[in-house]
């Protein structure tokens, strides 16, 4: 019976009827902006807007429909970033809520995504066709420092088991997901270094990395591209996890780390922390180009 509901309830057109029938008191009621979504979304931009397929399984698009999709993670500071940009490369990109936006305020710069977990790829080509986005080429495929056929941990929700395109944003190839189940599937692996040079793509000058404990692997793989192109790079740290991996690929090639906290970077010396304040985004950036981003640089 229950999922009879939720199967009528996330249908789209009804979950629209629903959504838009509660979307003006989501800041009167804010347990409003915890129930998911489903279908075609539309997203405000600072100036413009773009669209969203979602279904209930997708935390990303649920937390951009219910609140202006600046309060989202360090969307403000990545426009700030992406309009001096020419070629930015989504590591991890889920539903390809990053690409989108760098190719809606960016309309001259190039784009690679890159996704190995299946629902989400789907989702990702889906938004790229409905925004109409021709700058944006897609991958599914896992980036790490090696090449072949791995195992990967794809979630998915237990609540929503006849949604076929799970669209979770925590599926890793090196461990389970903590709050949600997962089945092992095989996808391809191969280092950045390498695939680029066989699809003759253009180096990247901003780079975003969520591979949820695997962004060291990552930054093994494209050694090459650190050491010539430079490019900044923004990545998520998991405490006790991959800090300490990723400070050692970044050590000795002349790269400043800064935090970034409510859209302004505060410079630390180390990635390392020695208490655990939950998840946290960093920027990496080559000494040579902190021109770039020194006005948003605040002191601590």
């Amino acid at each position: 019976m229950l999922r009879f509901l939720y199967q009528f309830f996330y249908t789209p057109w009804i979950n629209r009827i629903f959504r838009l029938g509660l979307y003006p008191f989501r800041n009167v009621f804010k347990t409003i902006r915890e129930i998911p979504v489903s279908g075609k979304l539309k997203i405000k931009l600072e100036a413009g807007h773009f669209f969203l397929w979602s279904n209930p399984t997708s935390f990303i698009s649920r937390k951009v429909y219910w609140q202006p999709v600046e309060y989202f993670e360090y969307i403000p500071l990545f426009y700030k970033l992406a309009v001096k940009s020419s070629v930015f490369y989504d590591i991890g990109a889920n539903v390809g809520l990053y690409a989108i936006i760098y190719s809606k305020i960016n309309l001259t710069g190039l784009v690679a995504a890159f996704e190995p977990s299946p629902g989400p790829y789907w989702a990702l080509n889906k938004n790229i066709e409905l925004n109409h986005l021709e700058g944006v080429k897609t991958y599914q495929l896992a980036l790490s420092d090696e090449e072949g056929s791995t195992n990967f941990f794809d979630a998915f929700h237990p609540k929503y088991p006849f949604v076929r395109h799970q669209l979770g944003s925590v599926g890793s190839l090196e461990r389970k997901p903590e709050n949600f189940p997962s089945r092992t599937i095989d996808v391809m692996m191969k280092s950045l270094d390498k695939f680029i040079g066989e699809e003759a793509l253009p180096p990247p000058d901003l780079i975003k990395m969520d591979t949820e404990g695997t962004e060291h692997k990552v930054l093994m793989g494209m050694r090459h591209i650190l050491t010539k192109h430079r490019p900044l790079i923004i990545t998520e740290l998991l405490y006790e996890l991959n800090e300490d991996k990723i400070e050692d690929q970044i050590s000795g090639i002349r790269y400043k780390r800064f935090q970034i906290r409510e859209n302004v970077l505060f410079e630390t010396p180390t990635l390392l922390r020695f208490e655990d304040d939950g998840v946290r985004n960093v920027l990496l950036v080559p000494e040579e180009k902190l021109d770039l981003v020194a006005p948003y640089i605040k002191s601590q």
